[in-house]
């Protein structure tokens, strides 16, 4: 199941390639990524119900499972989870995920072997649809969708309710209630492969055959005889429940043109339609419309989707028994729908069905149909064809055909097109300007400008009046001209357009002109007293690269040279008390926006900011976001790249978190730095990696040691200790140049205490011991001993003497 897993994820990675690859777009992918986590959980909810079937279809008992994993070596006990769900008729999402051992486990005992379908087939369905989408956009074959989406995948119903109707068969359990004068519960009771039903205090009750209901009548008849209380009438002080507790599973194959054929285990309630949602449906080439269903040596059935997938009807569904074969055979005689019609796609045709049918199944016209004609793209049969013509172009009579008063053959292969209305609007006016309500409007006969104006809610105070304008279109010609001389009682046309001038729009405007970095420079209306703030908001305020504390200003006024000459402005005001500047860095050249009053025809030019680029540095390991970060500010410290970075992850070694700085690592304690003392939190330069190594609960003992490898650390472990795991150390052992690197790149050695025992450096996980050889010449060197010796000893009399002085005294 581990392969299984891994394999889910390598394949939508796969998906999401292939589909930019192909040229699909961003949400396109984004929607391929999205499908990942449900994939993976139908993956092994799908595996745990192939257990739970595989387990039903092998008849074994929990007694001979544990038997059989026992003598293989396996926990005994693996399969008891999965009994006890089916004896609960609990499904498989309250079971836990199976791993690889428990399916190779299961595989042993013969209850899967290697052909059985595995979850893989769940990633196949949204690969294909996504890959198909790709391939061809135009129609696709009508009910393809339905059986391909990955939802169709689902589990055999193996308990709930059933109709009254249902046949009882082997291996269907029953659960008997008997309440009043006797308290009776028997759950889950197994129909034997015999056909009997074993009820205490009652026996052996044949069922199988019998319904629901005549199985209850039955039960009536033998518990009355064994409790009294139970009868008919008010008079009775005993009752009985009866239901079906679990149901059986059956076999059936599904053959012929479908995306999956192959054996299937289905409940006793499964019908035609759920055996070929588990075998995917029908391919593009089966039919949807002769689905054949046989049983035994009985006359097979004809199956009709198109019911189903049109209406929802499931009158032509059948319910499926054991041994039961559905065969897809070949499709038959196919047409295309495109254009104005509810549903395009490809369409599949029964005996004595026409194009009416085919408009029918396609959802009927969308209200945008054209009904004059519909076009039928033709390959001709072969008796009919000549060289070089074997497509023609064939109209059908649309309406004539919707309404049943026509009717047209479809051959196979035909492509209908359904054309839409043409744009154009008619019995329309239009009507512009200086009106309340400008618009179009409905066309009446005999209306005027005056009367169109009044449905358009009438004039502005500033229209001019005699300032009509009418646009008429010439039909012959299709272009429009001026009427001459129209007024307020001129006659208005279909397809006009009036115009109505207004005085201000006529007259000509001041304005100013705002460039720069703003939202939407350009040119605005200008208002007596404006400000260079007034112009920056008109243009929709300061876009983030901008200067917003000095601004040039042109105003209209010439100077000695004819020219216009720039004013340095420095902002204060509603915008500029957002961030002006230090008077240090204020221009001289500058004077205040207040001192300086737009004028018609101004400029106002807003500046680029001066960019600042501090440089970057580098974060990799176990972070929530590594990447290369820009330094915000001049003086951001280690602790602030650290929480912009989302701070470690779980895997992360807080005691491996290195700081490199020209190749050198430098030593920083992330515990102390994250508290915010300012001497463990280094300010951060460009070119600087933050490096977090994974934890690592494990210690590399390495050089002159018996056994070099990594030991698994342990609280309190120290050298020592370490050094016995692997072996101890060689006869060549330099013990008093041991050294521990560690994670965070630091290295300790070992120190002697007066110069006779040695004082070893702490072991933390992910730690290297380092043990040298000794040196070539470096044999005993007994004066050295001696002296050391003698030192000491002399160093531990006086000690001794003094303290006895002290107390003596």
């Amino acid at each position: 199941m581990t392969r299984l897993r891994c394999a889910s994820v390598g394949i939508v990675r796969l998906q999401a390639f292939v589909l930019l690859a192909a040229g699909g777009s961003a949400a396109t992918t984004a929607g391929v990524f999205a499908q990942q986590a449900e994939i993976a959980r139908q993956l092994s909810r799908t595996s745990v119900s192939e257990i739970m079937q595989a387990l039903v279809a092998s008849g074994l008992s929990r007694a001979e499972a544990r038997t059989r994993l026992n003598q293989l070596g396996y926990d005994p006990y693996l399969a008891d989870p999965y009994f006890d769900a089916l004896d609960r008729g609990m499904t498989a999402g309250s079971l836990e995920n199976l791993d690889a051992s428990a399916l190779q486990a299961f595989r042993g005992i013969g209850v899967l072997d290697d052909g059985d379908a595995t979850s893989l087939e769940i990633l196949r369905p949204p690969l294909a649809d996504s890959l198909g989408a790709l391939a061809s956009a135009g129609p696709q074959v009508f009910g393809r969708r339905v059986f391909r989406q990955s939802t169709s995948r689902f589990e055999p119903v193996l308990t709930g309710p059933v109709g009254d109707d249902y046949v009882l068969g082997p291996g269907d359990r029953i659960t008997l209630i008997v309440t009043g004068n006797v308290e009776l519960v028997r759950e889950r009771m197994l129909v034997s492969r015999e056909g009997f039903l074993v009820v205490p205090d009652v026996g052996q009750v044949a069922v199988v055959g019998l319904t629901v209901e005549e199985l209850r009548e039955h039960l009536f008849t033998r518990l009355r005889r064994v409790y009294s209380g139970i009868r008919r009438g008010p008079d009775a002080n005993t009752f009985f429940s009866v239901s079906i507790a679990g149901l059986r599973t059956i076999q059936v194959r599904v053959l012929g043109e479908v995306v999956r054929p192959g054996s299937y285990q289905l409940s006793s309630v499964a019908t035609v339609l759920e055996a070929l949602y588990f075998a995917g449906g029908p391919t593009d080439q089966g039919t949807y419309r002769r689905v054949m269903l046989q049983r035994g040596r009985e006359a097979p059935v004809e199956v009709d989707l198109y019911p189903y997938l049109t209406s929802g009807s499931l009158s032509e569904d059948h319910r499926l028994q054991s041994g039961d074969v559905v065969f897809v055979p070949e499709v038959g005689r196919q047409a295309t729908v495109m254009g104005e019609v509810r549903r395009a796609a490809i369409f599949e045709l029964a005996q004595g069905e026409g194009m009416k049918d085919l408009l029918q199944f396609a959802g009927g016209l969308l209200p945008s149909a054209s009904t004059h004609r519909a076009g039928v793209e033709r390959i001709l049969p072969s008796a009919d064809r000549t060289p070089g013509a074997d497509r023609v172009m064939v109209d059908a009579p649309l309406a004539a055909v919707m309404e049943g008063a026509e009717s047209f053959d479809v051959l196979p292969g035909d492509q209908v097109f359904v054309y839409a209305v043409n744009d154009e609007l008619r019995r329309s006016v239009e009507i512009q300007g200086a009106v309340w309500y400008p618009g179009r409007y409905e066309f009446r006969s005999g209306m005027t400008v005056a009367s169109l104006i009044e449905r358009a809610g009438g004039v502005h105070p500033d229209a001019a009046v005699d300032g009509v304008r009418i646009e008429r279109l010439i039909p012959d010609q299709n272009i429009r001209h001026m009427v001459v001389n129209p007024t307020t009682r001129s006659e208005v046309k279909d397809q006009d357009v009036v115009i109505l001038h207004s005085r201000r729009l006529l007259a000509p405007v001041d304005s100013i002109s705002v460039l720069g970095w703003v939202e939407r420079p350009g040119k605005y209306p200008y208002v007596s007293g404006m400000l260079a703030e007034d112009a920056v908001i008109a243009a929709g305020g300061f876009r983030k690269e901008a200067d917003v504390h000095l601004l040039e200003v042109l105003l209209d006024d010439l100077g000695d040279a004819g020219l216009r000459s720039p004013v340095l402005v420095s902002m204060s005001g509603r915008l500029g008390a957002l961030g002006q500047l230090p008077d240090s860095d204020v221009p001289a050249a500058a004077v205040p926006q207040s001192t300086v009053p737009l004028t018609p025809q101004a400029s106002v030019h807003v500046r680029r900011a001066e960019q600042v680029d501090l440089g970057y540095v580098s974060v990799s390991g176990e972070v929530e976001i590594p990447g290369p970060y820009a330094l915000l500010t001049q003086g951001e410290r280690f602790s602030s790249i650290l929480s912009r970075s989302g701070g470690l992850t779980t895997y992360a070694d807080t005691n491996s978190v290195q700081l490199i700085r020209e190749g050198i690592n430098v030593g920083v304690d992330f515990v102390r730095a994250a508290r915010g003392g300012l001497m463990d939190d280094p300010i951060m330069v460009a070119g600087d990696t933050i490096r977090v190594e994974s934890l690592d609960q494990t210690v590399f003992v390495t050089g002159a040691v018996n056994f070099p490898n990594r030991v698994v650390y342990r609280d309190g472990m120290g050298v020592e200790a370490m050094l016995s795991e692997a072996g101890g150390p060689t006869a060549r052992a330099d013990l008093n140049r041991i050294s521990v690197l560690y994670a965070d790149g630091s290295r300790r050695t070992v120190t002697k205490v007066f110069g006779l025992f040695r004082n070893y450096p702490s072991v933390q996980p992910g730690s290297e011991i380092f043990v040298p050889l000794q040196e070539a010449n470096s044999g005993t060197d007994w004066a050295s001993v001696l002296n050391m010796s003698l030192t000491a000893t002399s160093t531990v009399t006086t000690l001794f003497l003094l303290i006895r002085e002290i107390r003596n005294n």
